[in-house]
């Protein structure tokens, strides 16, 4: 029941306060109260638009001062969101663009949890990175941005692949995810490392980090380094990256480091030639890659890592950095999706 939810609410976050103690600082308090909205809605699918369940603020008051980030209890309204955009991608994937309802709050590199409608009349739920990001003063998006791929036998992809018409609706349930930005982004130093449409998780936060320096709103240089692992030299977001790349490549206040890896045991090496920016390999990520990567950083031992891929490429990544080059735990971050 939703009042049996309400007070497991409570427990949740006091359960996190003592697993995690003083780490438990108030945006990692943030993030374990989205993530509790999407495990009660799930149980519930009445549970946010109740006036017993509490606000994200409410869930995270005890841990800090109120965060201008947080939406407000009277704006937990369903926001609608509507495709106005398809956008055929390499790789059986479609980027589609919706519009929402009313702004919607976030931060660069977050997730949602989308309710769909599909033509038998179920309505499944289903996990996307955003590819686009929030403005960079205000924090809101009102154009949120998908990369599907299609999964064959799979329930939501198909249909979103091949058959969405445009000015379909479906329901935001709400925004979570922990690959978000820190506020300010100043001085963020991060390496990230992505196969296929794990891409995702990274481009809202390129993309943002773009417009803060495009906006005059940096201060302390940035840098952000890539890994991205494709079987053959084509894939979504490939154009854009390397645009940011060559802009960004020793900016005062950006430092972009774009590495490209294809794995396709017949690379098409003509387009590969014509790539000709940063680092291109053919080949996989291993330890001599991540390690060459992560020594143009200085103190690469404190460095942040950030993977997002198949269950066996994140394996792979996390393995590498902890055993073989001893990297600490706490400093490895993962974001996990099933195709």
């Amino acid at each position: 029941t939703i009042e049996v939810l309400v007070a497991a609410s409570r427990q949740w976050m006091a359960l996190a306060k003592i697993a995690f103690g003083d780490r438990f600082i108030r945006d990692h308090a943030v993030e374990w109260a989205r993530l509790w909205q999407i495990i009660a809605t799930g149980m519930s699918p009445e549970y946010m638009a109740s006036n017993l369940s509490p606000s994200l603020e409410e869930l995270v008051a005890p841990f800090g001062e109120k965060s201008p980030y947080l939406p407000k209890p009277h704006e937990r309204q369903i926001i609608t969101l509507t495709l106005n955009e398809k956008i055929n991608q390499p790789n059986n994937m479609i980027l589609l663009r919706f519009q929402s309802s009313a702004p919607v709050e976030m931060k660069a590199g977050h997730f949602v949890k989308l309710r769909l409608e599909l033509p038998n009349g179920s309505k499944p739920s289903r996990f996307y990175s955003v590819a686009s990001c929030p403005h960079p003063v205000n924090g809101t998006a009102e154009t949120l941005e998908f990369l599907v791929k299609k999964v064959k036998g799979g329930r939501a992809s198909p249909y979103l692949v091949d058959e969405i018409a445009l000015n379909t609706t479906c329901e935001l349930v709400t925004v979570a995810g922990g690959f978000v930005l820190p506020e300010p982004a100043d001085g963020t130093r991060r390496l990230m490392v992505s196969a296929g449409v794990g891409i995702v998780a990274f481009m809202s936060a390129i993309r943002f980090v773009v417009s803060l320096v495009e906006n005059g709103l940096v201060k302390e240089r940035i840098t952000l380094a890539l890994i991205h692992s494709e079987r053959q030299p084509s894939f979504p977001f490939l154009d854009e990256l390397l645009a940011v790349s060559r802009k960004f490549s020793d900016h005062e206040l950006f430092s972009f480091d774009l590495t490209l890896c294809f794995t396709g045991k017949k690379v098409n090496t003509e387009a590969l030639a014509q790539l000709g920016e940063g680092s291109v390999i053919s080949g996989r990520v291993g330890q001599e890659l991540l390690s060459k990567v992560l020594n143009k950083f200085t103190e690469p031992g404190e460095l942040p890592i950030y993977a997002c891929g198949p269950r066996g490429f994140q394996k792979l990544v996390r393995e590498t950095f902890l055993k073989s080059m001893g990297h600490k735990r706490s400093l490895i971050h993962l974001e996990f999706f099933d195709l």
